[in-house]
C-alpha cells in the first residue's frame, strides 16, 4: 500500500476528528486507526519512522492533511487549507521528544493530535466568520 492510500485514511481521521464528535471521543479507536498508517509508513517494521521512511511521512500529512481541509474548511480559508513541508518537519521536531530523529507510534500520535489542531482551528475561524456574517445582517 502506497502513500496515497495511508493518505486518504489520513485524511479521514483528521475529518472524523472535526466532523464527528463520537469519534473524537474515542481515543482507542483514532488509535487503531493511526496505528494502520502509522505502520504503512514503518516499511521497515522497527516500531519507529526513522530517516528513510521521514519523506514518506511528510508526503502521507500534507496529503491528508490537503484532504481532509479541502472537505470541511470554506473555500475561503486558503491559509488552512496547505501544511508546507517546513510546517511538518517543525511539528516533527516539536513531536520527536526523544531528539533522536525518529518518531515512535506515540511521538507519531503527538504530530496526529498537532494537525487536528490546526484543522480545528481553521473550523473554529470560520464558524466565527460565519457567526460575525450573521450578526452583521
Amino acid at each position: 500500500m502506497g502513500n496515497h492510500h495511508s493518505g486518504e485514511k489520513f485524511a479521514a481521521h483528521l475529518i472524523a476528528m472535526v466532523e464527528n464528535e463520537e469519534y473524537a471521543q474515542n481515543r482507542s479507536k483514532q488509535r487503531e486507526n493511526m496505528k494502520v498508517v502509522f505502520d504503512e509508513i514503518d516499511k521497515n517494521s522497527s516500531g519507529t519512522i526513522e530517516k528513510a521512511e521521514i519523506q514518506q511521512l511528510f508526503d502521507v500529512v500534507i496529503e491528508g492533511y490537503h484532504r481532509a481541509a479541502e472537505k470541511v474548511l470554506a473555500k475561503d480559508l486558503p491559509d488552512h487549507k496547505e501544511i508546507e513541508p517546513k510546517e511538518v518537519a517543525a511539528l516533527f521536531k516539536e513531536a520527536d521528544a526523544e531528539h533522536n530523529k525518529k518518531l515512535p507510534f506515540h511521538e507519531f500520535m503527538v504530530l496526529v493530535d498537532k494537525l487536528c489542531e490546526i484543522l480545528i482551528e481553521g473550523k473554529n475561524i470560520e464558524n466565527l466568520g460565519s457567526l460575525v456574517a450573521a450578526h452583521k445582517s
